[in-house]
């Protein structure tokens, strides 16, 4: 597992929080990154609405991205 030490910016681009996560569309390169509910629920969110902009880094593990630390923009 491996936490890449720099911030990105994009936009969620889908999120249900019935089912507890969503995806980011990365400002950079447009890529996909996973959001999991927790992750919100850190910043005091139970949901997200699709075309929030945030910032947050990134988390790989098994060749998967996860977004962490995440901040609203």
């Amino acid at each position: 597992m491996g936490i890449f030490n720099y911030r990105l910016t994009g936009i969620i681009s889908w999120f249900r929080a019935d089912k507890g996560y969503g995806f980011i569309k990365v400002d950079e390169n447009s890529k996909a990154v996973f959001l999991h509910l927790k992750e919100l629920k850190k910043i005091g969110l139970n949901g997200i609405d699709t075309g929030q902009r945030l910032s947050f880094e990134i988390r790989k593990k098994k060749n998967k991205l996860s977004a962490i630390n995440i901040k609203l923009v």
